[in-house]
């Protein structure tokens, strides 16, 4: 990906560069595309991991005892929701935060390249405050990118633990009025559990994946855009 990156810019005419900062394309090759390396390893694996698990032990409670299952998967389209919401707030701040970040390295890149103009202009101050603006902003990105994340895990597990609580007491209900045997109740109820227990676990990975996409649109649009010239 970063030869692919690099190759495009290479390949821009030179009418393009004077629309960017060279400074926040080195950035992005090196913090972005790690982010992007951090989301497609073995956190994709991962997710697809607890998924299988999750509909696995959904699927073993409707064989063992379907009316149990079939109450408990009530607050499954509020688990689905939450872990989505959690996906897209952490991608549209990470984009923000790694735009803020890019900016300040140019800047960065700005001044060390003209070292001797910011002394000769006594303009130090001035490029610090730049900087650290910029960096303010990534700063804020990313606290608002923490509370999202925080919140979709906050609402992840309250509606987890809803479902055990759901679920020991419809089976004992069961149970109670001869309706189904404790083995099948149980056996159900610890199907459920591990599934979705495993939904839990993939909230950290379902994160580095989000962060993944929010750094990969703008290196992929650098990857994807058609220069007006033939550089070969």
């Amino acid at each position: 990906m970063r030869e692919a990156y690099y190759k495009s810019i290479l390949s821009q005419e030179i009418e393009w560069f004077d629309a960017v900062e060279s400074g926040s394309l080195t950035t992005r090759m090196s913090s972005d595309i790690s982010l992007i390396q951090d989301g497609i390893n073995e956190n994709a694996g991962y997710v697809l991991q607890y998924i299988t698990t999750f509909l696995g032990g959904f699927a073993l409670a409707l064989i063992r005892d379907w009316r149990l299952a079939l109450v408990v998967l009530s607050i499954s389209p509020l688990l689905v929701a939450s872990a989505g919401f959690m996906g897209v707030s952490v991608s549209k701040w990470t984009d923000k935060v790694q735009e803020a970040f890019a900016e300040a390295g140019a800047v960065a890149t700005e001044v060390f390249s003209s070292m001797r103009t910011v002394m000769a202009f006594n303009a130090q101050e001035r490029e610090i405050d730049r900087y650290s603006s910029k960096l303010g902003t990534g700063f804020k990105a990313g606290v608002k990118r923490a509370m999202m994340f925080g919140l979709g895990i906050g609402v992840l597990f309250f509606l987890i633990y809803s479902t055990y609580a759901l679920g020991f007491w419809y089976g004992a209900k069961l149970i109670r009025d001869g309706v189904s045997t404790p083995t099948k109740v149980l056996n159900a109820f610890f199907a459920l559990l591990i599934g979705s227990f495993s939904l839990g676990g993939a909230a950290p990975s379902i994160s580095a994946i989000s962060t993944a996409r929010g750094a990969a649109s703008e290196v992929f649009k650098v990857i994807d855009k058609k220069s007006k010239i033939d550089a070969t």
